[in-house]
């Protein structure tokens, strides 16, 4: 059974939070009623996967993939897609993440790095 876990993104402070410790911390350090809280993070899921460096990989964050061995270089976004795990690209659509995990790297994020995807 795959570990359930999340972080957030603080759209205010524009900070990533890990769930374990931080995310209720810092909602009761800004007097945050649970409801409040939601209007000002956006949550991102752990997909149970970790990538070649076992780092833990978040929907959301972008990830590097050469898919077996070919020429064609996949980034894009991890996003969950009619019930699965997908790496979202401009250029080939969507890739199942479970085809690809022992090879993906997570380079960043759509928060703090948009401008690896092509976003501001």
């Amino acid at each position: 059974m795959r570990e359930i876990k999340f972080r957030a993104w603080d759209k205010e402070d524009k900070v990533m939070l890990s769930w374990e410790y931080h995310l209720y911390s810092y909602a009761k350090n800004q007097g945050m009623s649970s409801m409040e809280w939601f209007d000002h993070e956006i949550l991102m899921q752990y997909t149970g996967l970790k990538d070649i460096e076992k780092k833990e990989v978040y929907e959301g964050d972008i990830v590097y993939e050469t898919f077996m061995g070919e020429d064609d270089v996949y980034k894009g976004e991890v996003v969950w897609f009619d019930s699965g795990w997908f790496i979202k690209t401009k250029e080939h659509g969507t890739l199942a993440l479970t085809d690809c995990s022992e090879s993906i790297e997570v380079i960043g994020n759509i928060y703090e790095n948009p401008e690896l995807i092509g976003g501001k």
